[in-house]
Parts: C-alpha cells; sequence; structure tokens
C-alpha cells in the first residue's frame, strides 16, 4: 500500500487573520454588486412612476403652458422631478446601508467572526459617489423620454387630453 503524506500547515496569528480578512473581502464585495443589480431592476419603476405622474398631469401641464411656460421649461419642470425622485432614493439608501452596517459591526462583537476582531465601519465613499451618480443618470434616463413628449406636445393637445382622463 501506498502510504499518504500528511501534510501540515503552519500559520501565524497573523497569517490566519490575513486569510480571514481576505476571505471576508471577497464575499462582501461579491454583494457589493447586489445594490447594482437591484438599481437596474428599480429603474424600470422609477420610469413607470415617472410616466405615471406625467400622464395624471396633462391637464396641469396644459395649463402651465398655456400661463407662459415654455417647452423647455416644462421639459425642466419633469427632468427636475425624476432628479429629486432620485436624490431621494440616494438618501434613503444611504441611511439604510449605514445603519444596516452599523448594525453588521455591532453584531461582530458577541459573534466570534473573523477570529475575534473588532470591526469598525468603513464606508467606501467612492463607491457610494457612483452608485449615486449612476441613480441619478438611470433617473433622468427614466424622465427623458416622457418629458421630451410632453414638452413638445400642443398646448391644447394637453388640455384636452387631461380632462378626458379624469
Amino acid at each position: 500500500r501506498d502510504a499518504v503524506p500528511l501534510a501540515v500547515t503552519f500559520r501565524t496569528a497573523e497569517g490566519v487573520r490575513q486569510v480571514v480578512r481576505g476571505s471576508a473581502d471577497s464575499i462582501i464585495w461579491v454583494l457589493c454588486y447586489l445594490p447594482l443589480v437591484t438599481l437596474g431592476v428599480t429603474s424600470i419603476g422609477v420610469a413607470n412612476s415617472v410616466i405615471s405622474s406625467v400622464r395624471a398631469r396633462q391637464w396641469d401641464f396644459g395649463v402651465l403652458r398655456a400661463t407662459g411656460l415654455t417647452r423647455f421649461g416644462l421639459c425642466r419642470l419633469i427632468l427636475a422631478e425624476a432628479i429629486l425622485i432620485g436624490l431621494v432614493a440616494c438618501t434613503l439608501s444611504l441611511g439604510f446601508g449605514v445603519l444596516a452596517g452599523y448594525c453588521g459591526t455591532g453584531v461582530t462583537r458577541y459573534i466570534n467572526i473573523r477570529g475575534g476582531q473588532l470591526i469598525t465601519l468603513i464606508i467606501p465613499w467612492g463607491h457610494v459617489v457612483i452608485g449615486f451618480g449612476l441613480t441619478l443618470i438611470l433617473c433622468l434616463m427614466a424622465a427623458l423620454i416622457p418629458a421630451v413628449r410632453t414638452g413638445w406636445t400642443d398646448t391644447l393637445t394637453l388640455l384636452k387630453t387631461g380632462r378626458g382622463a379624469q
């Protein structure tokens, strides 16, 4: 019979910490892609929200156009609404993310994760800014077509369409 050699690996405590940190960091970075996927899916919801809002307020937009608001001004108004929706989404997601991260690091005080090390909350501001930028760009893209269509629709058509929908 062939003898199977036993392999024993000796590591220092710092070496174990490095391995555990590397594993945890790789898991965390994989989980960072989940918000981007969620952002892509929810952009459809933002587009639906903007389109519904614009359709419901056709008559209001017609009144604004009749009182002197320019076509470009109406487009800017709809795009500003989309930016506000995006800013609210960014603010809520930042608050939830920081709260979830703080709670997650607090749990590590009571559960022996990562070799009993205390974990500090580190917010990757560079990635947060990129996510906020993507959110605002998707909100603007979602509102661009409804804004242009509404802005270039004739004032009388807006007034007729809005009253017929109510």
